[in-house]
Order: C-alpha cells, then structure tokens, then sequence
C-alpha cells in the first residue's frame, strides 16, 4: 500500500508540473504594422498622338505696315542739280533731225557731254491718304517766250502710280531706270524715236528755259490708254485728285 500512495504522489506530481509549462505562454512579438498600400503613381498615357495628328495651331497673320506719319509738308528734291540751279548738259538729249509729221523735229546743239540721263530725286513726307504717286518734268515755254500762255509746256517725263511711300529714283539713262512694281513710265513730247521715258532738255541753241520737276501725291491710281500715255492725257485725269504737290526747279541752256 505504502509503494501505491509513492506512485499517486508521483503521478500528482507530474500533472503539477505539467500544468505549469503549460500555463506559461510564450509572449509572441505583435506583427509589425504593414502600411498601407500606396496608389500607384500616375503614369503618362501611351496614346498621345503623334505631333502629325494634332488639330492646327492658328497662324496670326503679319501686322500690316504702317505709314510713318509726315513731319511736315510733303517734298522732292533732286542730288542733280540745285533747286532754282543750273542743269548740267548731260541731263540734256543729244541732237538729231527727225521727220515729225509734215516737218522735221529738229534738236540743235553739240554732241559734247550730252548723255540724255535722269536726274536723280527723292521724295518725303507723303500724306497718309495717297493712293499713287506721280512725277511730271515740263518745259515752260512761257519762261522763254512770255507771248505765250502757262498753259503751253512740253512735257518731257512723265510717270504715274509710284508707291504712295517714300522713295528715290536714281540716276538714269533710257531704258536702265528700274521703276517699282506698279508704276507706269508715260511718254514724252519727243518724236516717236525718243517718246518713251525720259527725253531730256533741247530748247534751241543758246537759249536757256525753265523745267519744273512736280511730284504729285494722289487720292486714286491713274489708268490711261496706250495710244496716250502722255502728259494731256495725264493732267485731265489727275483733275480733283490732287492731295499735295511739291516742286524742283532748273534751268538749261543749250550748247
């Protein structure tokens, strides 16, 4: 009996020990916070269309260009010779003798120094209403002969429809004055052979006469038929267009 109670000590006493270790829990480490899944970052769409396929862009068109306003009176002058000067004798036409309807056209003088070129000019302050402008180059005849009326002139240059600007002509012999696009080189008072452009000075031998170059600034563009593209024909259709007008004066004595 003594060696059965040994025994139930003994089994009591590993239940005892047995519920110890098992009421002793292991401390387990809480898990670590997990963060929060972030929102992927935005990525750029693949299908951006390609720079071809875009709508068009508007083009701004050009600003047009102004006309600088006149400092004063509008003016011609001329590097050539001096206002109220002498005209050099190679501004003057060379002489010939040509039929001329029922008589012959007669130019007298030398040969010498006579080279028929254009004079140079220059124009400024053109007011801001011109359409056109125009240049005249007149003999006026009652300078030299005072019997006769104003109104009697020979025409020797004549051209219409310039650029309403500001602008030069340089000096020229027939047939090499390049004119801006537009502009319309008249006829002169010359026979047919020297009628086209300029026809410089011929009045007869030792005789000096008076020319007046006239700019003209205009409210219109000048439209004048072929068979008469000349200076009447030019002062009848300017008649009440005239917005300005500015004057160089020479004069020339044949030799």
């Amino acid at each position: 009996m003594k060696k059965s109670l040994l025994l139930l000590l003994a089994l009591i006493l590993a239940l005892s020990i047995a519920g110890c270790s098992s009421s002793e829990a292991t401390e387990v480490a809480p898990p670590a916070d997990i963060p929060e899944e972030s929102p992927p970052s935005a990525v750029p769409p693949t299908d951006v269309p390609a720079p071809t396929d875009l709508p068009p862009t508007a083009t701004e068109e050009p600003a047009p260009t102004e006309r600088p306003t006149p400092s004063g009176p509008m003016e011609v002058s001329s590097t050539s010779f001096e206002n109220e000067g002498q005209i050099a004798l190679k501004y003057g036409i060379p002489p010939f003798d040509v039929p001329y309807h029922d008589h012959n056209f007669v130019c007298e003088g030398t040969e010498s120094e006579k080279e028929n070129m254009s004079p140079a000019l220059t124009w400024t302050n053109i007011p801001l209403e011109t359409e056109s402008l125009a240049i005249v180059m007149l003999d006026i005849m009652s300078y030299a002969y005072p019997q006769l009326p104003p109104e009697a002139v020979f025409s020797h240059w004549l051209i219409y429809n310039l650029p309403p600007i500001e602008g030069e002509l340089p000096e020229a012999t027939p047939g090499e004055l390049a004119l801006p696009e537009g502009a319309v080189l008249g006829n002169n008072n010359y026979p047919e052979e020297f009628r086209t452009g300029y026809g410089g000075p011929c009045p007869p031998r030792g005789e000096e006469h008076q020319y007046i170059i006239t700019l003209y600034a205009l409210d219109t563009t000048i439209e004048l038929p072929a068979d008469n593209n000349r200076y009447s024909a030019f002062a009848e259709a300017i008649e009440g267009h005239v917005i300005a007008e500015s004057q160089w004066v020479g004069y020339y004595t044949n030799q």
